[in-house]
């Protein structure tokens, strides 16, 4: 992510089948921004939304995640944000396919591997469905939250979940129990893992009372059933339905294209070949003996006669 990629716009052959997951994971979206003519200070750039902003986003909201290669608006995003992909489509009001060919015509972008990937595919995916397990986590896993979440986030909601009384369903842990158990190593992390846990509502904090200049563990509840959680990962779901029909319809743009493209054969058939009757058909094979014919042209007995 470090090295810089240079912005050279160059024909996009109409043929090339540029590598989404490649363009998405390994294209900076800080250069796609630059390229789209944002004006970027300090990993920060003004929405291209400005009406969904009290004035104008005077302070810019859009904030760059180089190591997630992510851009996401505090104020319009949803936890995730946009991808590169998404960048561009947002700020030129393009689709999916014309976004994916704007990047390859100004980054060095490989192409797909024609073919059909390795392994069996489903009829149809997976429905989002809930009570198949008996799982409270069917819900955050199913509906794609749990991909959303960061690595410190997955392991310290899981030590809050496990951890939890049987009967009161409350977690009591100080943060060093927290970073044992969940092997997230700064007490930042785990903090920052608990505000996002309460914004969302996949959990509930109550601080410990304080004695003298100390203050005792505070407790959790988890709330994976929560209605406003349940909205955000229905949500979650929505957005990766909407992204993963986008990138099918992609490939099947690129299918049809390929079919008009592709030259038509003509049916092989012998009109116009000079070939000789099936009576006068050639053949190196050797005859039996006693059916082999000799003939002589005229000067060739006349020669023999002769001697």
């Amino acid at each position: 992510m470090n090295a810089s990629l240079a912005v050279v716009p160059r024909p996009c052959q109409e043929s090339s089948r540029p590598d989404v997951a490649w363009i998405k994971k390994n294209v900076p979206v800080l250069e796609v921004a630059k390229a789209l003519g944002l004006r970027i200070r300090h990993r920060r750039a003004k929405c291209w939304r400005p009406e969904n902003h009290t004035h104008g986003d005077a302070e810019p909201s859009l904030h760059f995640h180089e190591r997630k290669n992510r851009v996401r608006c505090f104020v319009c995003d949803m936890r995730g944000g946009h991808s590169n992909v998404d960048l561009v489509m947002g700020v030129l009001d393009l689709t999916f396919g014309e976004a994916v060919r704007w990047i390859a015509e100004r980054f060095p972008v490989p192409n797909v591997k024609v073919g059909r990937p390795v392994g069996s595919r489903a009829a149809q995916a997976a429905p989002y469905r809930v009570g198949v397990h008996g799982s409270a986590w069917e819900v955050i896993i199913r509906s794609g939250m749990w991909g959303a979440l960061s690595a410190a986030e997955r392991s310290i909601l899981m030590v809050l979940d496990y951890f939890k009384d049987s009967e009161t369903g409350i977690t009591r842990m100080s943060y060093r129990a927290i970073m044992r158990y969940s092997g997230v190593a700064k007490m930042a992390n785990v903090s920052s893992a608990i505000k996002e846990f309460r914004k969302m509502h996949a959990a509930q904090a109550i601080p410990g009372p304080r004695i003298g200049i100390t203050r005792e563990c505070s407790s959790y509840r988890v709330t994976l059933d929560d209605p406003k959680f349940l909205d955000l990962c229905n949500g979650v779901c929505r957005a990766n339905r909407e992204q993963v029909a986008q990138e099918r319809d992609y490939r099947q743009s690129l299918r049809a294209k390929r079919q008009q493209t592709k030259p038509q054969e003509k049916p092989s058939t012998c009109e116009g070949l000079n070939l000789s009757s099936p009576g006068e058909a050639v053949t190196n094979k050797s005859l039996p003996a006693g059916n082999r014919e000799i003939s002589f042209s005229g000067e060739m007995a006349f020669r023999e006669v002769q001697s």
